[in-house]
């Protein structure tokens, strides 16, 4: 069966065929962990052009509110809760290929623009990751963010990203 969702990396929307809708579904675009939609392909398709529009909005804006920072606070809020500590994390293979071009660019002292560009979407992924752990918590905010790089033997590179989650409100009259 096709299953409905959602990337808040890239705010892809899109289906894919499980057995069931919990099976792990990563995006094709930018390799972030994409959370279910609550609705097979069958139940997706009955609703009208509006009721699509409105349910993708209501999932765009879940996760662009949480707020992050690298910081301990946010100008013009509070924090009114500490929720605890999140993470999130990716662990990727280098690939042949990569290495490849990795020692290429090593031996003339470029840049490998391949390696850069997995390196960035996985820290992008971690950091989805992150909001949606802190989201489950009940956050609005992440502080005090790190992201952290770790290489295993195998060619595995592990991107973590961790922080504070927490609540805030604004201070603005």
């Amino acid at each position: 069966m096709k299953y409905l969702y959602y990337c808040p990396g890239c705010n892809f929307f899109g289906s894919a065929e499980h057995r069931v809708p919990t099976e792990q579904q990563l995006c094709d675009d930018c390799k972030t962990e994409m959370i279910y939609m609550g609705y097979s392909k069958p139940e997706w398709d009955k609703f009208s052009p509006n009721e699509k529009t409105s349910i993708k909005v209501k999932f765009i804006d879940q996760y662009a509110q949480l707020l992050v920072t690298n910081g301990f606070n946010f100008e013009g809020h509070r924090i009114t809760g500490y929720l605890g500590l999140v993470s999130g994390s990716v662990v990727l293979g280098t690939g042949v290929f990569s290495e490849f071009f990795a020692g290429v660019s090593d031996f003339f002292g470029s840049q490998n623009y391949e390696f850069s560009q997995k390196i960035e979407r996985a820290r992008m992924a971690a950091i989805s990751h992150l909001k949606r752990n802190a989201k489950s918590l009940g956050a609005n905010a992440v502080i005090g963010i790190d992201v952290d790089i770790a290489i295993f033997t195998g060619n595995m590179v592990a991107v973590i990203a961790n922080g504070t989650a927490v609540t805030i409100c604004s201070t603005d009259k």
